[in-house]
């Protein structure tokens, strides 16, 4: 799924690995370190330059952990992602909470904090070829945007 509003109308799961992901995973284990490293480096920059910028909520990250994605939870979100959008800067919106798929509809009146994370959430920036530059370009326009 691309994130958002995906939709997944049946439970099912696939926990196999062909041998062709076998091969590309060991290949990839080689720069496991570095790429665990300039995760780490991406979400202090984003944590250091988007501490003071009100109405942004980001994750704590504890020590040790290293984050997928960067996160980043505002009632605002509709506002950064026309921002984002306008600058060409890619992102994605949080899933719909689970409840909402098909095999475990449930009403949503019992889930109220997973369905406003999902609905102000949203991931930054993350991938792994990411540069400080462009960390620093789309904490510009949230704080443009915020401000």
């Amino acid at each position: 799924g691309s994130g958002g509003a995906d939709l997944h109308p049946v439970f099912g799961s696939n926990f196999k690995y062909t041998s062709l992901q076998g091969a590309v995973l060991r290949a990839q284990l080689e720069r496991a370190g570095e790429r665990i490293k300039r995760a780490q480096d991406r979400d202090q920059l984003y944590l250091k330059l988007l501490k003071d910028c009100p109405g942004i909520s980001l994750p704590a990250v504890e020590a040790g952990e290293v984050l997928q994605w960067t996160d980043l939870v505002s009632p605002r979100r509709a506002e950064l992602i026309a921002a984002f959008q306008r600058e060409g800067i890619g992102f994605r919106e949080f899933w719909l909470p689970i409840t909402t798929q098909e095999p475990y509809r449930d009403e949503p009146a019992k889930y109220p904090v997973s369905h406003a994370i999902s609905q102000n959430g949203m991931w930054l920036p993350s991938h792994f070829d990411l540069t400080d530059q462009q960390i620093k370009m789309a904490c510009a326009v949230i704080q443009r945007t915020l401000s």
